[in-house]
């Protein structure tokens, strides 16, 4: 992947850059949705790719797109992506079917569901649901089925009329036209319909703090055989994080340039920025919920929470158990993720902001 730099990109780099190795080793980034947006390819991808980062690595990174966590990590197991983002049950899955799927650096404390309703609802609460209609992308998904137990959890009645409304333009129908109660969607889609003038209020899912979150994954295969392209991609992320943790707007901007057609049309460059650092600070918000941004430990996964994963999907029949929830994450590469000068990373943020105005 390529992109050109401005000149002041590549002068806020220099100060941080290192010799690039004699060769770059080629990998293949896969995101599992089918289109690029605003989200965690904003830091994995477009700061790091404007920063050099990706080059100081010794790295050529290609990005492709595909729907889901399953399908990217069955790219994975098949040699046709190195790296992909997935969701814990998703990696386990893959690893049930003979798949050897393995998490190194959780993007997620919280998945970003929650449960959406207009301002002056009598719903203030997940187990205010019961009895209600509830609007999710597709009835029957993974947030349908996290809804009802949490239900169960908090002693209440498990039942609920659920509506599909899918991610575009029937969210704010539903709502507005009164076909719904509530949504449970997640952050970057609620950040979507408050750009498009939907207020809501948002209620947490508890069970999101208790689940191994969204990760970088790989194969063991990989991982054994290029530890250095992982840790150097896990840390052009995580540097890529603290930059835009310290200047969201600076790197939407990047994306937005990475990323032209995802850039809205018929808005200004400026109100598209605006809008996108929105959707990425709800997304952010969640994902970063309990964790220190300034941790060296930060992207280190939970055995207790992948346990809890493995026994509650198994609950939902999505996993029969056959792997063990311990094999499907590693914290051998989280050392190195973290090994960088972060007040410099942000410093260099805060220099490249002003020098923008």
């Amino acid at each position: 992947m390529r992109s050109t730099l401005t000149t002041l990109l590549a002068l806020a780099a220099a100060p941080l850059a290192a010799p690039a190795l004699a060769q770059e080793t080629e990998i293949t980034f896969t995101l599992p949705h089918a289109n690029i947006a605003v989200g965690e390819e904003v830091f994995l991808v477009a700061v790091p790719q404007a920063m050099g980062w990706f080059e100081e690595e010794g790295l050529d990174v290609t990005v492709t797109t595909i729907g889901g966590s399953a399908p990217a990590g069955q790219l994975l197991v098949a040699g046709q992506a190195d790296i992909s983002a997935m969701l814990a049950e998703a990696v386990l899955a893959v690893r049930e079917q003979g798949g050897d799927t393995r998490a190194f650096w959780s993007l997620k404390e919280n998945n970003g569901f929650m449960v959406g309703v207009p301002p002056g609802s009598e719903i203030g609460a997940v187990s205010d649901l019961s009895g209600k209609t509830v609007g999710f992308a597709a009835v029957g998904s993974g947030s349908d089925m996290m809804v009802r137990e949490q239900l169960r959890l908090d002693g209440a009645d498990p039942t609920y009329s659920g509506v599909s409304v899918g991610m575009g333009p029937g969210v704010r129908t539903a709502v507005e036209n009164g076909q719904v109660d509530a949504l449970v969607l997640w952050d970057a889609i609620y950040g979507m319909m408050e750009n498009q003038g939907l207020e809501l209020e948002y209620y947490d899912i508890p069970l999101q703090d208790e689940i191994a979150g969204y990760a970088l994954v790989s194969t063991d295969e990989f991982m054994a055989e290029n530890p250095e392209a992982v840790e150097g991609f896990c840390r052009a992320g995580a540097k890529g994080l603290a930059f835009t943790l310290a200047e969201p707007e600076l790197a939407i901007g990047m994306f937005f340039d990475a990323y032209p057609s995802a850039q809205p049309a018929g808005v200004s460059r400026e109100e598209a920025v605006a809008d996108g650092v929105n959707i990425l600070t709800m997304w952010l918000d969640r994902a970063m919920k309990g964790a220190d941004p300034e941790s060296a430990e930060l992207g280190r996964e939970s055995p207790e929470r992948w346990a809890y994963t493995a026994e509650l999907y198994q609950q939902f029949g999505q996993l029969t158990g056959a792997a063990a929830p311990e094999d499907g994450y590693t914290n051998d590469f989280i050392a190195a993720c973290n090994d960088f000068d972060r007040a410099a990373v942000i410093e260099q943020a805060q220099a490249m902001a002003v020098e923008q105005g």
